[in-house]
């Protein structure tokens, strides 16, 4: 059996006041714990939704990155092949 009630703001607010504080504590913990679910998917969905590289793109920043490795001499290249990728990734 489920009901519904459809109360204002300041009755709600006036009966989680009169709460205990042991279900108090458990009601601030669910909201908090909402709202972390909802801040998680939007960050989901602003990830999702950004801009990617085009195949293009990836070919120009692969062409750059050997061309780099190239001038290096060879105790730097690995540091800066890492250094690079992170980049690469960080724009992507």
């Amino acid at each position: 059996m489920q009901v519904q009630v459809d109360i204002g703001f300041d009755q709600l607010l006036k009966i989680v006041k009169k709460l205990p504080s042991g279900q108090l504590k458990q009601l601030k913990a669910e909201i908090e714990k909402e709202a972390k679910n909802e801040k998680s998917v939007d960050l989901e969905t602003l990830l999702l939704n950004g801009p990617t590289a085009t195949k293009k793109q990836l070919d120009i920043i692969a062409r750059n990155r050997k061309a780099i490795n190239q001038w290096l001499p060879p105790a730097l290249k690995g540091a800066t092949r890492l250094r690079c990728k992170a980049v690469v990734s960080y724009k992507l």
